[in-house]
């Protein structure tokens, strides 16, 4: 899942108290596309804007950094976006994620080929509705030990939304997008990451 966000905000999940710091594990975002297995032949580039939240129970959210607007290459296997720097989050198991902002843009070059069919010109597809705002439960939940220092991979496997139905509508929903979305942790930087531009939302 290849960004440096001008501005990191406190981590806070509805307590007053910051947990003193041996209690806390450090956290960072990366996103990628790397299009393993994708069927057909096609280039494309999304431009968006995210934030990326955890819950420990659903309702009460830790903000992993600040709204950062991303433009990351579909279909690029060498490709990790640092979407949010490193963050102290308190200790704890973690098994909700949200992704939070505007729709998105993504730019299908010409001469793609998707689904057995030729798509000969450009095509803009709009991710998302007024607002993307996706919540849901992570099949393995993060676990944030004391003292640790983690990276949290999104994988958006666009190869699962960019589809022919979708390209001749110029359009992906909230759901195709949710659903193609894949999940890792690692105990690391991937040693591919690379910052976005400093741009904010």
């Amino acid at each position: 899942m290849a960004l440096a966000a001008a501005v990191l905000v406190a981590a806070g999940c509805g307590d007053t108290t910051r947990p003193e710091p041996a209690f806390m594990g450090t956290l960072n975002v990366v996103v990628t596309d790397d299009g393993v297995g994708a069927p057909g032949a096609w280039e494309g580039r999304l431009s968006a804007d995210f934030r990326v939240s955890i819950s420990r129970d659903g309702s009460d959210w830790v903000h992993l950094g600040v709204p950062t607007q991303i433009d990351l290459e579909l279909q690029a296997a060498d490709n990790a976006l640092n979407l949010h720097p490193p963050i102290d989050v308190p200790a704890g198991t973690y098994p909700y994620v949200r992704i939070a902002g505007g729709w998105g843009l993504a730019r299908i070059q010409g001469g793609a080929e998707v689904g057995g069919r030729a798509f000969p010109d450009p095509v803009h597809l709009r991710v998302g509705e007024e607002r993307l705002s996706i919540e849901t439960r992570l099949p393995t939940a993060i676990f944030v030990a004391p003292g640790s220092h983690m990276t949290f991979q999104i994988d958006l496997n666009s190869e699962d939304w960019v589809s022919p139905d979708n390209l001749e509508a110029g359009h992906v929903s909230e759901v195709d997008v949710e659903t193609a979305l894949t999940f890792r942790t690692h105990d690391r930087l991937p040693a591919l990451a690379v910052p976005p531009p400093n741009r904010q939302a």
